[in-house]
């Protein structure tokens, strides 16, 4: 499939907004805005800030204060409903100013039921700064999606989504995207849940394409720019009820024009969530990842600037308590393993925090 995600922008737009003349008008007669507000605090340790590889001598421990603001507004009616998000956060660094960063981030979604059927959008926008380094972008993506009746039980969504990403100070790292899906899912039991997602997705990158040249045993500056298409299947199954477990599968395959990109990733995702007693839980996340490169070539070229970006191998846990209504202590600590910016190095870290929860 060959798609040209640059295009995407304008179709997204006159898909979306018919989506928002319907829903706009019923939602101003029979509803009110619901508003819920979080504000989070914590201090925290990290041992690798600048997501240095494994064996350099580079690495540097440091501590932060970290806030987040988070802002939901939702409004519902009989057959719509309308959300809109805002979270901001910011993180200081008491040694090293040059990872200082600022976080701002919209989001809005809406749906619409007609009989059995639901269409409806997402669409997000993030922006990050960094207050003395270069590293800024702006991201954003939107998606519309079309619900049909179960058959058989099953749950049927299509949907397709565009988006990009563009840095202030590296253009051959930007792209834009566009992705379709398709997922089916299923009530298996009361409290049990399961999920399929398939998605064909092509990115566009903003970079001319590398080739491998036998002759000269160097890789040379294609003509094209650099194109990837992939193929993901994803599966997951989840059970609420009074603890939460959540395990997930995803198999991706991806193609490039351009040498070295081309790979094929496994990886597992699981959650889990445990009340340890009154107003106590304890909460588990963690990823796990296996990647192979078509090509065996040298690690020497970088697959993006952030590494934050991108998180491959993980482990975090929450304990919480509530300390009064509103307001919740968290204790958190990660081990991350994740792949650095030049493929197939991987950089290790871990992660201690402390802080409150204050939601109004």
């Amino acid at each position: 499939m060959t798609v040209r995600p640059k295009s995407l922008a304008a179709t997204l737009l006159f898909s979306i907004a018919p989506v928002c003349c319907l829903i706009a008008p019923v939602l101003a007669q029979q509803s009110t805005w619901r508003i819920k507000n979080r504000f989070q605090s914590s201090y925290e340790f990290d041992s690798n800030i600048r997501e240095r590889p494994s064996g350099s001598l580079d690495r540097l421990d440091a501590s932060s204060l970290k806030l987040f603001f988070h802002s939901k507004a939702s409004r519902r009616a009989r057959n719509v409903r309308l959300t809109l998000t805002y979270q901001g956060g910011l993180q200081t660094y008491w040694q090293n100013s040059i990872e200082n960063k600022l976080i701002n981030e919209v989001s809005g979604s809406g749906l619409l039921q007609k009989g059995r059927f639901q269409i409806g959008f997402q669409a997000e926008a993030r922006l990050k700064i960094y207050v003395n380094d270069v590293l800024d972008y702006t991201r954003g993506s939107a998606k519309v999606f079309l619900r049909t009746p179960a058959v058989l039980g099953f749950g049927n969504e299509v949907s397709v989504q565009g988006g990009g990403i563009h840095y202030k100070n590296f253009s051959t790292f930007d792209s834009s995207h566009l992705a379709l899906a398709w997922t089916l899912s299923r009530k298996v039991k009361k409290n049990l849940s399961w999920n399929m997602t398939v998605t064909r997705m092509a990115v566009d990158y903003d970079r001319p394409a590398l080739l491998f040249d036998a002759s000269l045993d160097n890789l040379i500056v294609a003509a094209e720019q650099q194109e990837d298409e992939s193929t993901q299947f994803a599966t997951r199954i989840g059970y609420s009820k009074r603890v939460l477990v959540s395990l997930s599968y995803s198999l991706q395959h991806n193609d490039s024009n351009s040498f070295g990109y081309s790979y094929t990733r496994h990886q597992v995702v699981a959650v889990l969530g445990l009340p340890l007693g009154r107003q106590m839980w304890l909460r588990a996340y963690g990823a796990t990842q296996i990647k192979n490169y078509s090509e065996e070539s040298p690690p020497m070229f970088p697959i993006d600037v952030d590494s934050e970006r991108d998180e491959s191998n993980f482990l975090v846990v929450d304990l919480s308590k509530d300390l009064a209504s509103g307001l919740t202590a968290i204790l958190r600590y990660g081990y991350y393993n994740n792949e650095s910016i030049i493929r197939s190095r991987f950089y290790s870290k871990s992660i201690v925090s402390a802080g409150f929860d204050f939601r109004f």
